[in-house]
């Protein structure tokens, strides 16, 4: 395992690349939550665009295990166990291929009101 000098803006650069790169990927959530960047594109939802949420989730993951949890602020740790966590879940659904599902918690006729 390579030595991180300061593992806690390890994790804080991590999670923000993480979350750039999320929003990047997903162009109609970033506009939801207010950042206008990827304005001009729709998300992939196609077989490339899941190949390129699985080569982050991978990355992201991978770079996240590498930090080392002795030496992170208690914040850090935290961070840093999200990253994780996420990356794993998200990796378990493209597993199962839950893109196929129509309706998630997020969307669908059962957040419409009547």
């Amino acid at each position: 395992m390579s030595v991180v000098a300061d593992p806690n803006a390890a994790v804080n650069d991590l999670a923000d690349r993480f979350w750039d790169g999320i929003l990047e990927r997903d162009p109609m959530w970033a506009t939801v939550l207010g950042d206008e960047r990827f304005n001009d594109r729709w998300p992939d939802l196609g077989p490339d665009g899941r190949a390129a949420d699985e080569a982050a989730f991978r990355a992201t993951l991978e770079e996240a295990r590498a930090i080392p949890v002795d030496d992170l602020d208690p914040e850090q740790v935290i961070t840093r166990d999200l990253l994780v966590l996420v990356c794993e879940n998200q990796l378990e659904a493209l597993d199962q291929k839950q893109y196929q599902l129509a309706i998630d918690h997020m969307s669908g006729p059962h957040v419409s009101p009547a």
